[in-house]
């Protein structure tokens, strides 16, 4: 039963992954801060686990469903790999010129380096994660949103060093050309 519905979920990431890009979406003005508010409480309390929003959230002209998806899929994945009893979770955003640069940082077991460029991987899980939890879609579908709407992300962690991982997104304030 848990492997049917790990792939009725693999299958049904396959085809939002192929959907992006191909959805007619309108743009529209988004408060960015409330955004990241809602979805932090639309999240399963974990007691001992904060989530504190930081900097600066614009009000946005921009494509509201996939900032939605980058944000939820980048949340939910630094509580759901969160190892400890208690930890920190702090988004932060900031303005960057032509985009809103956005990182969700996380005090958790962090992301060897070998498996940076897997993790944005369709279906790849790296050893330890979330395992059959995950349809290993979730970060291939944030990648593919950002990279096809022009802007960038991109994972910094060396848990060798210091524990965590921070997830950096560069969202475009402007419909792409």
């Amino acid at each position: 039963r848990q492997l049917t519905r790990r792939m009725g979920a693999m299958m049904a990431g396959l085809l939002e992954y192929a959907r992006i890009g191909r959805k007619a979406e309108m743009i529209a003005s988004v408060d960015t801060g409330r955004l990241v508010d809602d979805i932090v409480a639309s999240l399963a309390s974990r007691p001992g686990l904060s989530i504190v929003r930081s900097g600066q959230w614009p009000v946005l002209a921009t494509l509201a469903e996939p900032l939605d998806l980058v944000l939820r899929n980048l949340i939910e994945n630094a509580v759901k790999h969160h190892h400890g009893k208690t930890g920190r979770i702090e988004i932060r955003g900031e303005n960057c010129g032509e985009y809103l640069c956005i990182d969700v940082q996380d005090d958790g077991p962090g992301i060897d380096p070998s498996f940076h460029a897997a993790i944005f991987e369709p279906f790849r899980t790296i050893p330890g994660g979330a395992g059959e939890e995950s349809s290993g879609i979730g970060l291939a579908l944030v990648k593919k949103t950002v990279d096809q709407l022009g802007g960038r992300i991109a994972v910094v962690s060396e848990p060798s060093l210091r524990p965590g991982a921070c997830f950096r997104v560069h969202w475009p304030k402007h419909e792409p050309a």
